[in-house]
């Protein structure tokens, strides 16, 4: 027989707080495992719900978490459990918030949460940011949210419509430059970003660049034209690696001359000289066979 307790048996209560669970989305599901937590503490005080985040990979491996945990409920906190989701008045307010946004777009997502963190408003140790994002919205600030984060939208939305992407024409050997640049450098405060994957590069760089921005846009201005400088020298070495200055004293007339045949050839001066100076050798200086016709020489 089944235990019996205010007029509704275990079996009634477990199978009412299933059906519950069905009625809510992969977000709500944050703040309904807060719940269980809550009155499993009872039993467990190091039980804790960052703890149960942080060994996650998908949102919705939390409802298999809150299930196993009211599975060892009785009757009471069963009840209990209830109560607290039933009396949860800023449910509504919170699902007013659309966050697909800030799932499917990484950079929105944390623009919001470094505003919220360095106001230090609130500041969650779960290593996920979507997760974490959840937590502050539906635990921590819940009713307080929704207008920070449409003002927050707000300015995300102007800094994409000013800048877009902090850097134009750029390939993916520049971003993954710029990450390890960043990180010997704190001014860029890059420390807590460690991209892995090749496809994340650009969009930690887009990321970091943002809050830079928000924060103050002379400073951004310095660190980003510090960090082109230094890519515009690393390629530039790079691409003059094994060669060396050299200067030559030319008439206007054949200066004017180099100059029309660059705008022609739309080369520069270097690679036009090259151009001309390997041609004339293969002709001058080479045998049919390939071989060289003539040596230099010694000492010369």
């Amino acid at each position: 027989m089944a235990l019996e307790v205010n007029g509704s048996t275990y079996y009634d209560e477990q199978k009412d707080v299933k059906s519950l669970i069905k009625n809510y989305n992969k977000y709500d599901y944050i703040f309904l495992l807060e719940a269980a937590i809550r009155v499993e503490r009872r039993y467990n005080r190091e039980l804790n719900t960052l703890t149960k985040l942080n060994n996650i990979i998908k949102l919705e491996e939390i409802k298999n978490i809150i299930l196993e945990i009211t599975s060892k409920f009785n009757n009471e906190d069963l009840i209990e459990f209830k109560e607290y989701i039933t009396d949860y008045t800023n449910l509504n307010t919170i699902r007013s918030i659309n966050f697909q946004d800030y799932e499917e777009n990484k950079r929105l997502l944390n623009f919001s949460l470094n505003i919220i963190e360095n106001e230090k408003i609130v500041k969650s140790k779960i290593r996920d940011d979507f997760i974490k994002f959840l937590y502050i919205c539906y635990i921590e600030l819940n009713n307080k949210i929704p207008k920070k984060l449409d003002k927050i939208k707000t300015e995300f939305s102007d800094l994409i419509l000013n800048q877009g992407s902090h850097f134009k024409n750029k390939d993916s050997e520049f971003y993954k430059w710029a990450i390890n640049y960043m990180k010997e450098n704190p001014d860029y405060k890059s420390q807590n970003y460690s991209p892995i994957n090749e496809s994340d590069f650009k969009n930690t760089v887009e990321i970091i660049f943002d809050f830079l921005y928000y924060e103050n846009i002379d400073r951004y201005e310095n660190l980003k034209n510090k960090l082109s400088n230094a890519w515009n020298q690393k390629t530039h070495r790079e691409k003059n690696k094994g060669k060396k200055s050299y200067y030559y004293v030319l008439s206007e007339k054949t200066k004017k001359e180099l100059e029309l045949l660059c705008f022609v050839n739309k080369c520069t001066e270097e690679q036009l000289l090259e151009k001309l100076i390997s041609e004339r050798y293969v002709k001058d200086c080479k045998l049919a066979t390939g071989e060289e016709k003539y040596r230099l020489p010694p000492n010369s």
